[in-house]
């Protein structure tokens, strides 16, 4: 078995200096395109991404990849997997937006071990380890206690324009409007759920969603705390497209929001 606080100092500081090269790429002329009409990829983001990759593959050869832009890398260990999202958040960056992140996770069998976010533009890294509890910037931190949907600031998303996900995305969306204190959709699922594990959020949900996007805050989430399961509220799975996080005190709450015979 691997020496998993070793691994996370070598993941901090990989992250750490992809946060860094992130916020000296935003003030270049990145060039942007787009693999749909509404999803673009910029060369920030590929430019962040082989940092990254270079980076881990050279401290853990052994290990897979699975990053936004590349694809699967598959090395000899396919026990540990490498997820990346460079720059989760990219339709916020290309407009100027400073709410975007670079997320980093490693799963061992499938499961989450640890889980890095690097909000750039706060100064806020945002990480976890299996059983050791989440952090930001070294400190501890943990779900709020807000104990009823009607007094919850919650967090959604969306998928692009045309995916058949997003009518479930507007009927739950509908329905939090109606039930919580207010209703925020931020554009970056890594951040989202680095808000609800440090407090200022009390839950997010979505459907069609990637597993790079979710891996590292998912485990943030429950090391702080809170409750991560599938939109049914069924045992959480990264595969699964869908996923809903609270402070726990909410959940089932949150739950029944997306319930279609409502």
């Amino acid at each position: 078995m691997i020496d998993q606080k070793n691994v996370a100092e070598v993941v901090l500081d990989v992250i750490k200096g992809a946060g860094e090269f992130l916020c000296e790429l935003s003030q270049s002329n990145f060039t942007v395109d787009f693999k749909s009409k509404t999803d673009m990829v910029t060369s920030a983001d590929k430019a962040v991404e082989d940092y990254i990759v270079s980076r881990l593959q050279a401290e853990f050869p052994s290990f897979s990849v699975f990053s936004e832009e590349v694809g699967l890398l598959k090395a000899d260990n396919t026990d540990f997997l490498w997820l990346i999202d460079p720059i989760d958040g990219t339709t916020n960056f290309v407009h100027g937006f400073l709410h975007y992140c670079v997320s980093i996770a490693l799963t061992h069998q499938g499961t989450v071990i640890l889980g890095a976010v690097n909000d750039p533009t706060r100064g806020e890294i945002f990480h976890a380890l299996q059983g050791e509890g989440a952090y930001l910037n070294g400190n501890r931190i943990s779900v709020s206690d807000t104990v009823s949907l009607s007094e919850s600031l919650v967090v959604t998303g969306f998928t692009n324009a045309d995916h058949p996900d997003n009518a479930a995305n507007m009927r739950h969306f509908t329905r939090a409007v109606q039930a919580c204190q207010a209703v925020r959709r931020t554009g970056s699922a890594a951040l989202d759920l680095s808000n609800v594990a440090c407090g200022r959020l009390d839950g997010y949900l979505q459907k069609g969603i990637d597993s790079y996007d979710i891996a590292a805050g998912c485990l943030i989430v429950k090391e702080a705390g809170g409750k991560v399961s599938n939109l049914d509220g069924h045992t959480f799975s990264l595969t699964s497209g869908e996923i809903l996080a609270t402070n726990g005190l909410i959940h089932a709450e949150m739950q029944r929001l997306t319930l279609d015979q409502q």
